[in-house]
């Protein structure tokens, strides 16, 4: 993995929403998250079951606490070391944002930004994600931000 310092650990939380998959299809709430290292950012996705009680994001996400201007391999060292007491849905989605951010964090570094194969202009490798209830599609970085901010309904952010 990449040396590069994390600068922002975010968690989005969205309206419940009917599963689309499952035996049971219960109802789910989805949780993003964002990790940044620069301008370049990681995203991981994992959806909790509705309890019909208000998320506590600060409580769900304090896990991620020691994530905070750590190095990619620290972070992803910290999921191998707190495996056992962290939930399978969060050690899943921090190492999906983890192994999401190491790879446009290699990418940066591979390919120089505006530039493609053929010499031809195109948009930088970071093309992001956004949470949409019970997926997540691309979309372009100008936008990811303010419609990541209006479709949550809960933000926790770890400087």
């Amino acid at each position: 993995m990449e040396n590069c310092n994390l600068s922002r650990v975010e968690l989005f939380a969205f309206t419940a929403q009917p599963a689309t998959q499952g035996p049971d299809r219960k109802t789910c709430r989805p949780i993003l998250l964002r990790l940044s290292c620069g301008d370049r950012a990681g995203y991981g996705e994992c959806l909790l079951p509705d309890t019909g009680k208000p998320i506590d994001l600060i409580r769900w996400g304090a896990f991620l606490k020691g994530f905070r201007n750590a190095t990619l391999e620290e972070a992803h060292l910290l999921t191998i070391l707190h495996a056992d007491g962290w939930t399978p849905d969060q050690v899943r989605m921090a190492r999906a944002a983890l192994a999401e951010l190491a790879q446009s964090v290699s990418l940066q570094e591979r390919v120089p930004v505006g530039v493609g194969s053929r010499g031809i202009q195109k948009r930088s490798v970071s093309s992001t994600l956004i949470c949409n209830h019970s997926k997540i599609q691309q979309v372009g970085d100008d936008r990811f931000l303010d419609e990541l901010f209006e479709q949550s309904i809960s933000y926790y952010s770890i400087f």
